[in-house]
């Protein structure tokens, strides 16, 4: 099988749709007949699709310098795709890409990344809709379907009316991790990494129901690293929500981690919160609990009832009252949480290693490409 992915890269690992694309690309290339590839489709810096090139185990073609889309100007057997896989939604580029496939009859699907759920759709409402009109519904309507990363995403996603499948993301088990709370720190380290989007992600909520729980929060020696770059000037909100709840002690505000030091933070985090309002599907969840951290999560995570029965997290809903019950609890028992570790490295290594989600994926791929029915649930 010959696989064509198309994707607005910035390989900015601050972007999940940046760190995730590469990893499916190089792990579908791992398995024996496939034959794997990426174009991005957005302009990008010579010396950064160099870095990249080197850096990776597969082709990379770079769209931006071509002057029409063609498939012949790629090397063999990229001119001749058995399917194309657009990443991301509002890409004029991939509308006009769509049109050289069509005619020439390959079969193309469109992974959105959570950006077609009902939630997304009301963000910047008017520019949305209008490139809905202009190339969005005519990208997806010409599609064989729409992989969505999530149960959860595809319900919330409901609105297109589209053939569809559900295939998540992976991630891989580090060697180093924690099954044991380090009962040397008296200090228990919640943790939260991703962009510093307050809205989206929940962090408003998250900070005020550490105000209603203030004074338990300092008696326990807990303390909520906030990691994270900064978005549309949400830094500065979120440091005078903290400072206008006195919570100068207890939530503290960093920047972004990477590699070696992200790595650090999680080995020293014992609960992981994401309280988002909308997602395709976290990969800083599925990290977390890689390196068996349990996590509180809101559904809008779309892994928050799996993490719940699976007994390696807490489902809570995106409410400062909730949260705050919710984290006395976890605080309670901290000690407890050791079963919760071991079974988030079980979690992931069932459901959301590489291992399993690219066979799953490739499936999905096949019965596109053949024209059957799909199979909706991982």
């Amino acid at each position: 099988m010959v696989i064509l992915h198309i994707a607005p890269l910035s390989f900015n690992k601050s972007s999940g749709v940046s760190v995730v694309v590469p990893n499916i690309v190089s792990n579908q290339n791992k398995i024996d007949g496939i034959n794997s590839a990426l174009i991005i489709s957005k302009k990008l810096d010579l010396k950064t699709l160099e870095v990249e090139r080197k850096k990776w185990d597969f082709s990379i073609y770079d769209y931006s310098n071509f002057n029409s889309f063609d498939l012949d100007k790629l090397d063999k057997p990229f001119n001749k795709p058995d399917i194309v896989i657009f990443h991301s939604t509002y890409i004029p580029a991939h509308l006009r890409m769509s049109k050289h496939l069509l005619k020439r009859g390959i079969p193309y699907i469109v992974v959105p990344h959570g950006g077609m759920t009902k939630f997304a759709q009301q963000q910047k409402k008017i520019k949305k809709k209008l490139g809905n009109i202009l190339f969005l519904n005519k990208l997806i309507k010409t599609s064989k379907a729409v992989q969505y990363l999530s149960n959860g995403e595809a319900q919330n996603s409901n609105l297109w009316n589209k053939n569809f499948f559900v295939a998540g993301n992976g991630v891989d088990l580090p060697n180093v991790f924690n099954t044991v709370k380090d009962c040397s720190k008296d200090s228990i380290n919640i943790s939260y990494i991703g962009r510093l989007d307050i809205q989206n992600k929940g962090l408003d909520c998250l900070v005020m129901a550490s105000s209603i729980i203030k004074e338990e929060l300092l008696k326990n020696k807990v303390v909520i690293n906030i990691y994270g770059s900064d978005y549309r000037g949400c830094r500065k909100i979120l440091q005078n929500l903290i400072s206008d709840n006195g919570l100068e002690n207890i939530v503290k505000l960093h920047g972004p981690v990477y590699d070696n030091e992200k790595q650090r933070v999680l080995i020293g985090t014992d609960i992981f919160v994401l309280l988002s309002r909308s997602e395709g599907q976290p990969m800083s969840v599925l990290e977390a609990l890689s390196f068996g951290i349990p996590c509180l999560l809101t559904p809008g995570t779309n892994l928050a009832e799996e993490v719940e029965n699976y007994k390696c997290g807490w489902k809570v809903a995106i409410d400062p009252k909730d949260v705050a019950a919710r984290l006395q609890l976890i605080i309670k028992d901290i000690n407890m949480t050791d079963l919760y570790r071991v079974n988030a490295r079980e979690f992931i290594n069932k459901y959301y290693s590489w291992n399993s989600v690219t066979g799953t994926t490739l499936l999905q791929y096949k019965k596109v490409i053949e024209g059957l029915a799909f199979s909706v649930e991982i």
